[in-house]
């Protein structure tokens, strides 16, 4: 029996510590690239009748670009045969005598194309693990350097592959290892990843985020992730190209988002949903009725309709803005806002949900959430100014929130 290295789904794929959570922007960006490499690669399987595993013999093939040179059309084919590489070589001949194929030209274009959107892939994975920016969690930003490499755990006669720097594979395993360790102390522990991740956030952060919030550990763990990676972006942004601050903008914004959406939006909609669980056609019955008796409801009616629990910050103020109104005509008229704003002053107190709060929080949207979303230059200035805006929002959540 052979000793090759095989793939076991148990020993591989079941213990793999792949992220615990994703951004929708990045998991949707590793997807569309994932279905465009398969694409690419499986029309080039096709146009060029090979299999897969000639078919990455020519993506690592080191010779390949400097051989498609020397190959000129009216060559004598031994001297061709003799001018380049032997793997170059067996593209070559499978393509000279295979019919309705490509040009030994189109061929190696088109093999180039595959290696980049490989790196493309490589990069979108990155994106997804964090790792692709400093951060003070994970370390410097691993820079994965795609080029011709020797790479020890093969054969000493086959090791040139087309891969990332050894520097970057071992930092890659390293975290990888890293995180695996992470994933089975909290099932040791009993509790979910996300609570371990932010145990080890709060011991990086505790100085840093506790010298302007009295308790941090109230924060959700995405809250603290968006918090620390946002106090991680800026200093880099001092030294890019652009001097464009959108970036910490956006990701400091989505830390008050996300904790306005965790404590009050989610557990709401998870709220309706348990309430309804048995009567799907009585839930569409009962929120029809309520968008007949108060229109300003319709979007939330529509998410509860399809078991949407996702909220922008300007969706959120749009109902915090119904429910601080003690005459406020569209509470009045459907229990369904009755219902939620019984349950949002559960969660806070009217410390945070009031008139001068929520107006407060309307113009930060207008000059920060959307500018940063849009069209608007973010300057330091700003940028600056909306870090403080945040972690006021971010203050009074936490005082005014109900134990």
């Amino acid at each position: 029996m052979k000793n090759d290295t095989r793939y076991v789904v148990s020993a591989c794929f079941e213990s793999y510590p792949f992220p615990s959570t994703m951004h929708f922007d990045v998991i949707s960006n590793l997807n569309s690239t994932g279905v465009e490499y398969l694409d690419k690669r499986s029309n080039l399987v096709g146009n060029l009748k090979l299999g897969l595993t000639k078919l990455y013999n020519q993506l690592h093939n080191i010779d390949l670009s400097a051989d498609s040179e020397k190959v000129i059309s009216d060559l004598d084919i031994k001297i061709i045969k003799k001018e380049i590489s032997k793997e170059s070589w067996n593209l070559y001949s499978h393509l000279e005598k295979t019919e309705n194929t490509f040009s030994f030209s189109e061929a190696v274009k088109k093999i180039h194309e595959l290696r980049r959107l490989n790196e493309k892939m490589d990069l979108a994975v990155l994106e997804v693990y964090g790792w692709h920016h400093d951060t003070k969690r994970w370390g410097p930003a691993i820079d994965l350097r795609h080029e011709f490499y020797a790479v020890d755990y093969l054969p000493e006669n086959d090791r040139v592959r087309y891969t990332i720097h050894p520097d970057a594979r071992k930092e890659v395993l390293k975290r990888l290892l890293l995180l695996n360790h992470e994933i089975h102390e909290s099932e040791e522990r009993g509790i979910t990843y996300d609570e371990l991740d932010r145990e080890k956030i709060m011991e990086i952060y505790k100085e840093e985020i506790g010298s302007w919030l009295d308790k941090p550990e109230a924060l959700h763990p995405k809250t603290l992730k968006f918090l620390s990676s946002g106090e991680d972006l800026l200093p880099t942004l001092d030294t890019s190209t652009s001097k464009s601050y959108k970036p910490f903008v956006a990701q400091y914004c989505s830390a008050l988002e996300n904790e306005l959406q965790a404590k009050v939006f989610i557990p709401w909609n998870d709220k309706f949903q348990e309430q309804w669980k048995d009567d799907d056609e009585g839930k569409t019955i009962y929120l029809k009725e309520q968008m007949e008796l108060a229109s300003k409801i319709r979007m939330m009616c529509g998410n509860l309709k399809k078991n949407d629990d996702k909220y922008t910050l300007g969706n959120m103020h749009f109902f915090l803005n119904i429910i601080w109104n003690p005459k406020s005509s569209t509470v009045k008229d459907s229990s369904l806002i009755q219902d939620f704003k019984q349950h949002a002053f559960s969660v806070y107190s009217e410390s945070f949900i009031n008139k001068e709060t929520v107006a407060e929080l309307d113009t930060f949207i207008k000059k920060f959430r959307n500018e940063a979303a849009h069209t608007g230059e973010v300057d330091k200035v700003m940028a600056v100014e909306c870090m403080g805006e945040v972690r006021k929002f971010v203050k009074l959540l936490v005082e005014s929130e109900i134990s």
